[in-house]
């Protein structure tokens, strides 16, 4: 089983709001996560977060149209935080370590929101029909840049499959309470080992296609 090389203080630290480069942006997100964990994400209403920034809905809209844009929010600060203070793997480790290393860095850069990411995940899709949607637009788009991180060619067979191993960790994740996340830890690599082997099963098939297409 892979263990994280990373030691706890050595984990990426969010920069203050200041230093973010959309500082408001941070602001909303933060406001939005602390409601959700307080009242649950069916509790959070659009107007409810723009009177707690002082702003008014109208404003608010500036940034998101509405309340499913605050995952959308969400997604590009998680993005952006991980694609600026996550380093590429070594290409020398093997591709598991690789990506199992990197999808753990994703979860460290989440965690000051854990609390609220939790609660939209519990919410779904008994609660907001929604949310699996723009989720899933937001794995797709985690998935490219671990894939990128790892340095794995990304190609929509891998990010498909990625995305379906972290839709699957991230529940694991968002009920584990241990500081070292080993039951997190523990579920990604079984995650990554059954996707590389279905992956596996595949390449014949992928062959085939390739080679019936070149007669054509």
């Amino acid at each position: 089983m892979s263990t994280r090389k990373t030691s706890s203080k050595n984990k990426p630290k969010n920069p203050d709001h200041a230093s973010r480069p959309n500082p408001t942006r941070v602001q909303i997100v933060d406001m939005v996560m602390s409601m959700a964990a307080q009242r649950g994400w069916a509790a959070v209403e659009f107007d409810d977060v723009a009177a707690s920034m002082r702003l008014s809905p109208m404003q608010l809209e500036k940034f998101c149209p509405d309340k499913q844009g605050f995952i959308k929010l969400l997604a590009q600060e998680v993005a952006d935080l991980y694609a600026e203070n996550i380093p590429s793997s070594d290409v020398q480790e093997n591709v598991h370590d690789r990506l199992f290393e990197a999808t753990m860095a994703l979860f460290d850069i989440m965690s000051p929101w854990k609390s609220g990411i939790s609660s939209i995940i519990k919410s779904w899709p008994k609660q907001d029909l929604f949310v699996p949607l723009h989720a899933s637009r937001f794995l797709i788009k985690l998935s490219a840049l671990i894939l990128d991180k790892s340095r794995i060619a990304a190609n929509p067979l891998r990010n498909a499959g990625l995305s379906f191993v972290l839709l699957s960790v991230l529940r694991t994740w968002a009920r584990d309470k241990s500081e070292d996340l080993g039951s997190t830890m523990a579920i990604l690599n079984q995650r990554l080992t059954q996707a590389a082997q279905f992956a596996e099963t595949l390449r014949p098939l992928c062959r085939k296609t390739t080679e019936s297409n070149a007669t054509v």
